[in-house]
């Protein structure tokens, strides 16, 4: 039997206030890990299945509310390693 090592997955935001809602994060998972959830208002927010998330942090260097503005397409394209 292999035991995996803990992946460290993103927190994307602390309250409703802190996602904009721009799917930014969704769009540059990997894994496919981040799915737009409705909550009680009926507003979608990023939600992340720890099971396929890899920790690869690139969804946190994207988000426009975290970095406050765009990173430049360098910044995504090394830290993927150019794919």
């Amino acid at each position: 039997m292999t035991t995996q090592t803990p992946v460290e997955v993103p927190q994307l935001f602390e309250s409703p206030s802190g996602c904009c809602g721009c799917t930014a994060c969704v769009a540059v998972c990997p894994q496919q890990a981040i799915a737009m959830r409705p909550d009680d208002e009926g507003f979608d927010y990023p939600w992340i299945d720890d099971a396929r998330c890899v920790g690869c942090m690139l969804c946190v260097r994207v988000c426009p509310m975290k970095n406050h503005g765009s990173p430049s397409p360098s910044t995504v394209e090394s830290s993927d390693g150019g794919r």
